[in-house]
């Protein structure tokens, strides 16, 4: 079975079997592609085990990223040659930027498998350095496809959209929420039609409509963050939340740097569509998207956005709240089918609202 990638680049030619999409009145079952055990990491984030030029290795599963891409020192390992191209650009919450990508002879997740498969690299140098993943695994792959992520056995499925729409969840579930989601985010006022053009690449991050404290967003759905992140401008100006307010936990420094303070704040409700969260705990990150990216240059005809404002989500939810859950993602029709991710004999008799809220609240200590 062929496995599909989006063309990332003019002068990159994919390979990959069509998907066709399932008429309402001529539809069928769900076709299972493949399934593969995710390795999970402290703090629940998942690793796919994938194969790369017949070389086992392991990625980040990456539900944020636009552009699977590889690490800088796999780049090296496997003596790949890399390039560079105008057409794309990765930006990471760190400030960090890459437009260098290169070309695997072969990529296979299970029995799936793509050849002469392009690969942006991670924007950040050091990402990976540790060895505990090569890469992310991200949308541009994914999109193509149905994911099935259930974090509580670890196993990752991939069907073909060519079924029955909304005929998906195949495992015992009382309780399941239905949520619609949007991959392409609003651009914000003000941009030129040069921000236009940059933002009309692809875009397949997966965005649901929630509130916070009775405020409404649109938050990324990031499996590859140990943490619900929050931008630090969003907690301020929204919330009057910063570094000093009651409440707030230091996390850490971006780059040891002080005026880069990442901290805690718990929050009293998060709502996604029904499914209620209590206290959530957020990680508020500083607003560095493309602070060290030479091609951040300003707006024409602004003196106060740069090329790169904006990208980055303001919020979105990790794996602390996600990894209490069984998620169908239905990238055809744009829909989360979500269930908690172990069913209990007592889910039955209770309310959907309750049922789902009990799955996604975090029981561990966090930020």
């Amino acid at each position: 079975m062929r496995l599909r990638a989006t063309v990332l680049f003019a002068m990159v030619a994919m390979v990959g079997a069509t998907t066709s999409n399932a008429r309402a009145d001529d539809c069928g079952p769900l076709k299972l592609l493949t399934s593969v055990d995710l390795t999970p990491l402290p703090g629940g984030r998942m690793l796919v085990p994938v194969t790369i030029n017949g070389v086992p290795k392991k990625m980040l599963l990456g539900t944020a990223g636009d552009f699977t891409t590889l690490n800088a020192a796999l780049v090296k390992e496997l003596n790949l040659n890399a390039l560079i191209t105008r057409r794309a650009k990765l930006i990471d919450s760190a400030g960090n930027a890459s437009r260098m990508y290169v070309h695997a002879q072969s990529f296979q997740i299970g029995t799936l498998e793509g050849k002469d498969f392009p690969f942006l690299i991670t924007p950040d140098p050091i990402t990976g350095e540790s060895a505990a993943f090569d890469g992310i695994l991200a949308g541009d792959v994914m999109a193509h496809y149905d994911v099935e992520m259930d974090f509580a056995t670890g196993k990752m499925s991939i069907f073909s959209q060519d079924h029955c729409p909304g005929r998906v969840v195949h495992w015992p579930a009382s309780v399941v929420a239905v949520v619609p989601f949007q991959e392409r985010g609003p651009l914000p006022a003000g941009l030129d039609e040069q921000r236009r053009r940059f933002a009309e690449h692809q875009d397949f991050h997966i965005r649901v409509p929630v509130s916070l404290d009775g405020k409404n967003f649109l938050a990324t759905i990031n499996t590859g963050s140990p943490l619900s992140t929050i931008s630090a401008g969003v907690a301020k100006y929204e919330f009057g939340i910063t570094a000093d307010s009651p409440g707030s936990v230091p996390l850490g420094l971006v780059d040891r740097d002080p005026d880069q303070k990442v901290f805690g704040h718990t929050f009293s409700s998060l709502t996604l569509d029904g499914v209620a969260v209590a206290n959530p705990r957020f990680a508020i990150l500083p607003d560095l998207a493309g602070s060290k990216d030479p091609d951040n240059n300003l707006l024409a005809g602004s003196r106060t956005q740069h090329v790169d404002d904006g990208i980055v989500s303001q919020i979105t939810i990790g794996m602390d709240v996600l990894r209490r859950l069984h998620i169908y993602v239905a990238f055809d029709e744009r829909k989360l089918y979500i269930t908690p991710a172990t069913q209990r004999a007592s889910d039955a008799a209770t309310p959907a609202g309750s049922a789902l809220a009990a799955a996604a609240s975090p029981s561990a200590p966090g930020p």
